[in-house]
C-alpha cells in the first residue's frame, strides 16, 4: 500500500512544481493541458485511497478475502509506477535531476515495481482474482489452488520457481477435479 503513499507524495511535488515553474510567461499549471493530467492522477490517487481505506476496514474485521488483498496489491504498485511516470513528464527535464525529489521517486517506482514482479509475474494473483470474478465455467465453487501429490511432477523448483509452481487447480468443492 507504499505505492498509494508515493504517488500521492508525487503528486504533491508535482502541484507545487507546476505553480513555480514558468513558461510562455504564466505557470505551467495553468495550460489546459497540465491541469486535465494533473486532475486525472488526483482522481486515480483518490479512488486507490478509498479502495485501501475499504480493505482495510476489512482486514480489521477479519473479512478481507484473498482477491481483494491481490487486488489491492497490484492496483497500488501499478499505480506507483504510472502516476510517478507522469508526474515526471511534467518536470521536464528536471524530472532526471536527482536534486528533484520526483527522480528519486522515480527510481524507486521501478525499483519497487520490480521487487513485486512485473504484472506478468503476478499470475497466481491474477488467477486468483479472475477466479473470484468469473467463476470456472460448470462449477458453482470457487477455484483454489492444492499441492501436487509428491508422486506428480512439478513444473517449478521449491528454490526458484514462481510460487504457484509444483502446485495444481482445483474446482474448490472438494471432489478432487484437477485441471
Amino acid at each position: 500500500m507504499s505505492g498509494v503513499a508515493a504517488a500521492r507524495a508525487a503528486l504533491g511535488w508535482t502541484l507545487e512544481y507546476v505553480k513555480e515553474r514558468h513558461a510562455f510567461g504564466q505557470p505551467i499549471g495553468s495550460f489546459q493541458n497540465t491541469r486535465f493530467v494533473l486532475a486525472e492522477i488526483a482522481t486515480e490517487v483518490e479512488v486507490a485511497e478509498t479502495f485501501v481505506d475499504r480493505c482495510v476496514v476489512a482486514l480489521n474485521a477479519g473479512e478481507l478475502t484473498a482477491e481483494e488483498a491481490a487486488m489491492a496489491k497490484w492496483w497500488c504498485t501499478e499505480l506507483q509506477k504510472r502516476v510517478v511516470d507522469r508526474c515526471l513528464q511534467l518536470f521536464g527535464g528536471y524530472g532526471y535531476m536527482l536534486e528533484y525529489p520526483i527522480a528519486r521517486a522515480y527510481a524507486d517506482a521501478r525499483i519497487n515495481h520490480d521487487l513485486r514482479g512485473h504484472h506478468r509475474d503476478h499470475e497466481g494473483d491474477h488467477r486468483q482474482v479472475a477466479g473470484a470474478v468469473v467463476p470456472p465455467t460448470g462449477s458453482k465453487c470457487s477455484p483454489t489452488w492444492a499441492a501436487r501429490s509428491p508422486t506428480s511432477s512439478s513444473a517449478g523448483s521449491a528454490s526458484g520457481g514462481p510460487r504457484w509452481a509444483g502446485r495444481r487447480r482445483t474446482c474448490g468443492c472438494g471432489r478432487g477435479r484437477w485441471r
